[in-house]
């Protein structure tokens, strides 16, 4: 099933998570094997969201602290290159579709 689909589910199974992202996130974890305890379940509702950690992680590395190897930060500037080439004349569903290409060989270096 896709992501899309199983998310879709539960929205619609859990009125619950159409409010609350971690409602949601939990909900699909459970769905997906993780098999969370409710004492788990609780610890994660006090956690920093995922996409949180990752936008705090971009900032300090935006800022020169903690970089990522070379080999990723190349990996991110082609990505970026590549959406900023291709967003005036593609869907976000494209968008998606072109990141999701494999890296590129020559990065590998």
């Amino acid at each position: 099933m896709r992501v899309k689909d199983e998310v879709e589910a539960i929205l619609q199974e859990v009125p619950s998570a159409r409010n609350s992202d971690r409602v949601l996130f939990i909900e699909y974890m459970q769905r997906n094997g993780m098999n969370l305890s409710l004492s788990q379940r609780e610890q994660f509702w006090n956690l920093a969201m995922p996409e949180t950690v990752r936008r705090i992680r971009q900032k300090l590395q935006e800022g020169g602290k903690y970089m990522a190897t070379d080999k990723v930060r190349r990996e991110r500037q082609h990505k970026g290159w590549i959406v900023q080439q291709n967003i005036p004349s593609v869907s976000p569903k494209d968008v998606q579709r072109i990141l999701e290409q494999p890296a590129i060989p020559w990065l590998d270096d």
